[in-house]
């Protein structure tokens, strides 16, 4: 189950983590059990302050960018219509346009639940984890029917703020439409190149 997948990335402590914040994610249906060491999640890639793991079981494969040793993220004043926003790229479901907004108490209900001890989900509007958004995306009924979705957290959402996650389809053969709003296509190959970007293999480390 994706809580599991989350458990098993909350492993990752000390003082160097202290503070790390998600950058991206991407979930994919389906996985290799075992994808761990030691009950930790693998590690793909881990250099300049960016460091991407993996976890996997029969239930998906999760994989995270975080970004070590960065300040702490501060709250954003949202825009014109009140809300934040952030997009996602799915396979398997339908363009659509999530608003989500959590709690201090669901953010204090997660990180127990998994074991996540960053300090930046404590206080009275802590930092909503990227995991917390993605959970709750991923039981949206549009999200019902999703192989494959990634999600990259460009502004910070703290409890209480509303956020509208804007989810496009990736196009078969041409990747994921760009933009909220826009029409155009990438190429295979500049989607491709954006992906191993994010998260890179091991023998890009």
């Amino acid at each position: 189950m994706f809580r599991d997948l989350a458990r098993c990335t909350a492993r990752i402590k000390g003082e160097r983590y202290k503070g790390a914040v998600i950058a991206a994610a991407a979930w994919e249906r389906g996985g290799t059990p075992g994808r761990t060491a030691d009950g930790l999640p693998a590690t793909l890639a881990d250099r300049h302050g960016m460091m991407t793991v993996q976890a996997a079981d029969e239930s998906g494969t999760l994989t995270i960018k975080m970004l070590l040793g960065r300040k702490a993220p501060v709250e954003r004043t949202a825009g014109g219509e009140g809300v934040l926003h952030l997009e996602a790229r799915a396979e398997g479901a339908r363009a659509a346009s999530i608003r989500l907004q959590f709690a201090t108490e669901d953010v204090r209900e997660f990180v127990e639940d998994v074991g996540d001890t960053n300090e930046l989900h404590e206080g009275e509007k802590p930092l909503v984890p990227g995991l917390l958004i993605l959970e709750r995306l991923l039981k949206q009924m549009e999200f019902i029917t999703c192989r494959k979705i990634f999600l990259k957290y460009t502004t910070p959402v703290f409890a209480g703020q509303a956020v509208i996650v804007h989810s496009a389809p990736f196009i078969e053969g041409g990747g994921p439409r760009s933009g909220r709003g826009s029409s155009r296509v990438r190429k295979p190959d500049e989607t491709a190149g954006r992906f191993r970007k994010t998260f890179p293999s091991k023998g890009d480390s």
